[in-house]
């Protein structure tokens, strides 16, 4: 089937954003070690790795374009990686490995949660909740609650009527009648509930607790299957599809400055635990390789190390040498400046824009008309702009210190004030 003119060229873009990266990850007749930058690069195809010796430059960043590779990263696993090593998550696309493992670890809980049937402590914590459900709900609250602290209430409440009697305390007359009608009203409230913690004590024992706890290694199961084994992968498979091609397409170099942290972050480089029982066999090729670096390095015509010191010692010279040269051409430039604000209109010029418009602000404003009348002059375009702006930084009149407010203090009066007018505000705009 032809397709019309107007969707071939965007169907064709999806397509090669798809299968691009395939066809330039293609295996290439390449050797297994090489040798690139000063440093060797083993290719492991098989296992999809790649170890390069180089170390990473803190500061190099990829520019332009992301590559087919990078591209490819981003549609099957959501990540980037630059030409230096660094690994980028991008957050917002979760890729196609990434929510597999999340349906795998669902359905290995899955399974986990139903084994629960197989072990004995499942069951032996059933028959314990059972007990203490039953057991609280006779022991503790009919008995202990409802009975004793009815007889408690009884007992407690007539050994104060007889205190206060003996004392004949003031209206000792009442106090068997009011220990009555306390105690009958106290036992009219902890009997009742004493029952009914008995009646729940029993149903739960001996209906709810068997009921949920043999249910529930079940729902936990349907749960884990169902969310994480299902639900989430599809959910994520679904907008990876629908949202990595057009991300790809456009998708620029990963780089530290584009990582924000919260749709596309670094990762970390996987820590690496000491250990001290590392194999001979693994020593002795560790060994190999670094007494090849050593002889690299003392070798003056293969050390970068003592390239880069060479290249500090340079510009240590260098540094040094312009050092004196710029304490020479500030001294000059100090007289020339000097001898220039002597004369007479200079010395005025100088004064009226200490005061009136030698400020950064007015020289910015001006920027066009002074580069235009610089220019008339016959002064370089280029140069006139250079002159203004380093006028601008270094500007014939100070900053302008803003007034003083006649009165900007605060007491905790004042603060107690604002709070309530703040609160009086936020009221007023939630219609209160």
């Amino acid at each position: 089937m032809k397709l019309p003119h107007p969707f071939r060229v965007p169907i064709l873009c999806i397509l090669a954003v798809l299968f691009g990266p395939l066809a330039a990850q293609a295996p290439t007749p390449v050797s297994a070690i090489q040798a690139a930058n000063g440093y060797l690069v083993v290719h492991l195809p098989d296992e999809g790795v790649t170890v390069v010796g180089q170390p990473i430059e803190p500061g190099a960043v990829d520019t332009g374009w992301a590559t087919w590779a990078q591209r490819g990263g981003l549609l099957w696993r959501g990540e980037m990686e630059d030409g230096q090593g660094r690994r980028y998550n991008v957050r917002i696309l979760p890729g196609y490995v990434a929510p597999w493992h999340v349906a795998g670890d669902g359905w290995r809980d899955a399974g986990r949660n139903l084994s629960e049937y197989g072990r004995g402590d499942t069951w032996n914590t059933m028959g314990h909740h059972m007990r203490d459900t039953f057991k609280w709900g006779w022991k503790t609250s009919f008995w202990e609650f409802g009975m004793q602290g009815t007889r408690e209430s009884w007992s407690g409440n007539f050994e104060k009527a007889r205190q206060r009697t003996a004392r004949k305390t003031f209206g000792w007359p009442l106090s068997y009648p009011w220990a009555f009608v306390a105690s009958a009203f106290e036992s009219a409230l902890r009997i009742p509930l004493g029952v009914a913690g008995a009646a729940i004590g029993t149903a739960g024992a001996g209906v709810v607790i068997p009921v949920v706890e043999t249910a529930w290694p079940a729902l936990k199961a349907t749960g884990n299957a169902t969310v994480n084994g299902v639900i989430l992968p599809v959910a994520g498979w679904s907008w990876q599809t629908v949202a990595a091609p057009p991300a790809a397409l456009f998708a620029s170099a990963p780089s530290p400055a584009r990582a924000d942290g919260l749709w596309m972050k670094v990762e970390d480089p996987a820590s690496i635990q000491a250990t001290n029982t590392v194999p001979d066999a693994v020593l002795a090729d560790l060994t190999r390789y670094a007494a090849q670096t050593v002889a690299l390095e003392a070798d003056q015509a293969t050390s970068l190390a003592g390239l880069r010191h060479r290249e500090e010692q340079e510009l240590a010279t260098i540094r040094s040498r312009y050092a004196t040269e710029r304490k020479a051409v500030e001294e000059a430039r100090a007289q020339r400046l000097q001898a220039w604000a002597a004369q007479p209109e200079n010395r005025e010029a100088l004064l009226r824009l200490a005061k009136v418009g030698g400020d950064a602000a007015t020289l910015r404003a001006a920027r066009a008309a002074l580069v235009q009348r610089l220019a008339t002059s016959g002064l370089p375009e280029a140069e006139a702009r250079a002159a203004i702006d380093e006028l601008a930084v270094h500007p014939p009149a100070p900053l302008a210190r803003p007034a003083a407010p006649r009165y900007d203090k605060t007491d905790p009066l004042r603060g107690a004030l604002g709070t309530a007018q703040r609160v009086s505000q936020d009221a007023g705009k939630h219609g209160l």
